[in-house]
């Protein structure tokens, strides 16, 4: 039982803070589309890529986590770019011919870009 119970609420927590990031953006899309001048209805294409990004991990997760464990894919997941600690904490959890690598990652400037080029074409 204990050792089901920290997966399960790291799970939890996961899930809970990743619903909360998406629907606080439509929330606030009255005020984004007042201060970038873009039409708050652009929202729904934040919505449909979130939610086609997430049936498609879900499709391939099972199988990842087959093939290469749960902890790499947990950690594929950027989670351990949030905090040093939460990165530090992952690395002592694997085993020593495990590598565990940080490589910076800017994708909400791809984002912004790819929005700016829909928006001004």
């Amino acid at each position: 039982m204990r050792s089901t119970l920290f997966p399960l609420a790291a799970t939890l927590a996961v899930q809970a803070l990743v619903a909360m990031a998406v629907v606080t953006v439509p929330v606030l899309a009255p005020e984004l589309a007042g201060a970038t001048g873009l039409p708050a209805g652009y929202i729904g294409i934040f919505i449909a890529v979130v939610y086609a990004a997430s049936m498609a991990a879900s499709l391939v997760s099972g199988t990842l986590i087959q093939r290469y464990g749960a902890r790499p894919v947990a950690l594929s997941g950027r989670a351990s770019t949030l905090h040093p600690l939460i990165a530090e904490t992952m690395r002592a959890g694997l085993p020593g011919d495990c590598p565990f690598t940080l490589r910076p990652c800017q994708g909400h400037h791809a984002a912004a870009r790819l929005a700016l080029a829909a928006a001004t074409a």
